[in-house]
């Protein structure tokens, strides 16, 4: 029996199911973006903490940014997929979320007609620090840029806002949750946090 087509999502329907926030890169991060993909995802929450002080209004409260959903915008983009990605993504984030399970999209298409379609889960196993201007770096945009998902012809202030910051290395596990696609999910983010205590639970009695 032929496997049926996977189905198609805009933004719009994947923001309102996950209800969730994008995590911008390290520099911008604590900065507004606006609407549109971006590469992680997750669910804000609020967390007490002596940091954050009551009396000030310009304080920003602290949260807990669990990771709800990866997007890989083109294949391209990302050559040493699987199982390793590059990011800029606020790497506090990436590291606090080690051990995640997320679901995977990928988008189709560009402009008005993209759409998103579930891959995969996968598991955030390991994060590290690509140093800027580093050879791995370099092997990396040289790479990116030979497989067509980055243009060379940039300018000078392109290539150094580019090169010229660290960038993550994410190892992704591929797992077997036999959860389906997440839009068909009722409450998505309660079974993701069921799911993340439950391996918590394992992997603190191993």
């Amino acid at each position: 029996m032929p496997t049926p087509p996977k189905k198609l999502h805009t933004a719009e329907d994947l923001d309102l199911h996950f209800n969730d926030i994008k995590i911008p890169s390290s520099k911008t991060y604590g900065v507004w973006h606006g609407p549109g993909p971006s590469t992680f995802h997750a669910w804000q929450t609020p967390i007490s903490t002596e940091q954050t002080d009551p009396t000030l209004s310009s304080t920003p409260p602290a949260s807990d940014n669990r990771i709800s959903r990866i997007t890989f915008f083109d294949k391209k983009s990302q050559p040493f997929y699987p199982p390793y990605i590059y990011t800029r993504t606020h790497h506090p984030t990436l590291h606090a979320n080690l051990g995640r399970i997320a679901p995977l999209f990928r988008q189709m298409g560009y402009g008005k007609n993209r759409k998103y379609v579930f891959d995969q889960y996968v598991r955030l196993m390991r994060v590290d620090i690509v140093e800027r201007k580093s050879d791995e770096l370099r092997m990396f945009l040289e790479t990116k840029v030979q497989a067509g998902g980055l243009s060379s012809q940039r300018t000078r202030e392109q290539w150094e806002g580019t090169f010229g910051d660290n960038w993550y290395k994410i190892y992704l596990e591929l797992v077997d949750t036999g959860l389906g696609d997440p839009m068909g999910l009722e409450d998505v983010r309660e079974v993701f946090e069921m799911m993340g205590e439950y391996l918590k639970s394992l992997d603190s009695s191993a």
